[in-house]
Order: C-alpha cells, then structure tokens, then sequence
C-alpha cells in the first residue's frame, strides 16, 4: 500500500453469494471480524463497491462506541455520576 492512498477494510473470505464490498469506516456495523486492510484504488479495480452503511457515515448498533468514547474523553467533573 502507498502512503498517499486510502485504506480500506475488505472481507477475507468473500463468499460468491454475498454483496462484494468495501469498508471505510472499521466502526461500521457489517464489517465482519475477519477483514484485510486494502488500497481503495485495488479494491476498486475488483470492482467491489464501498458499503452503503460507511459511504452514508452511519455509526449505529453494536459497533458503534461514539458514545463510549466521549465519556472517556469526557472531563469526570462533567459526567453526571
């Protein structure tokens, strides 16, 4: 991979019946556990297509830590305990 590209997460074993995407985001929720971390450029040339989930910037369900991570970033006098 050069410096200049984007990184993409793609499933390892794609299976012939499934959607053949590409992750952007490794919060999104249909990224499975098994991914290899690509060149968008590559990914693109196998004609996969970004997921519709990380292409629209959803964060939702169980993968979603948005709300995790700002109570740990958050000031403890600011957290109502």
């Amino acid at each position: 991979m050069s410096d200049d590209s984007e990184t993409v997460y793609v499933r390892t074993n794609q299976a012939r019946d499934t959607r053949e995407v590409f992750h952007t985001n490794e919060d999104c929720r249909y990224l499975p556990e098994d991914y290899r971390l690509w060149d968008r450029e590559d990914a693109e040339g196998w004609m996969l297509r970004e997921c519709r989930n990380c292409a629209d910037n959803i964060l939702q369900g169980p993968k979603s830590h948005d709300h995790y991570r700002a109570a740990v970033k958050a000031d403890p006098e600011d957290l109502d305990l």
